[in-house]
């Protein structure tokens, strides 16, 4: 139990982490610029949400596993990692967006501008800090959520293992 729990805290974190640069960039970018940009990046974030998310997963998972039948643990977990990754990007990026659009038009960020700051710095010393604190719990209980589904995952194949080894069959008789 102890390095299944390793396993998938390890996958939960490194997932959620993807998707959390990802996706808080995305909506750091859509939720400043506005316009086009943010009407791409909106329309890119409501598709991925409108799949379910372990249908997404799967079907990531079964394109990306396909190119090599025989691939290590250690590609398998970067697999399965890459595919959590991609579906957390719209949750995060939608609350950075969200949260962003808000605080871009705040007096300091406008102060800001007016002082000639160039719009990466803007956003990266005057929006970020404050777009992360509507970021992290998010971020932080997806983990917690990736986590549990991996670990009772685990739990049922461990199941599904010891009933197969055990199981009395009445054919035998």
């Amino acid at each position: 139990m102890v390095f299944g729990a390793r396993a998938s805290l390890g996958i939960s974190v490194s997932a959620v982490g993807l998707g959390f640069v990802v996706g808080g960039m995305l909506g750091l970018v859509a939720g400043y610029f506005r316009g086009a940009v943010d009407g791409v990046l909106t329309t890119l974030f409501n598709v991925l949400l409108s799949i379910p998310a372990l249908v997404l997963a799967l079907a990531l998972v079964a394109v990306f596993a396909s190119a090599q039948q025989h691939a290590s643990n250690g590609r398998k977990m970067v697999v399965l990692i890459l595919a959590l990754g991609i579906v957390t990007v719209p949750l995060i990026g939608r609350i950075a967006r969200a949260s962003s659009m808000a605080w871009s038009e705040r007096e300091f960020v406008k102060a800001a501008q007016v002082l000639g700051a160039g719009h990466v710095r803007i956003m990266v010393r005057e929006v970020l800090p404050n777009v992360l604190a509507a970021m992290v719990p998010i971020a932080l209980l997806g983990v917690a959520v990736i986590a549990t589904f991996l670990t009772v995952l685990a739990l049922n194949y461990l199941g599904d293992v010891v009933r197969a080894r055990f199981d009395v069959r009445e054919a035998a008789l």
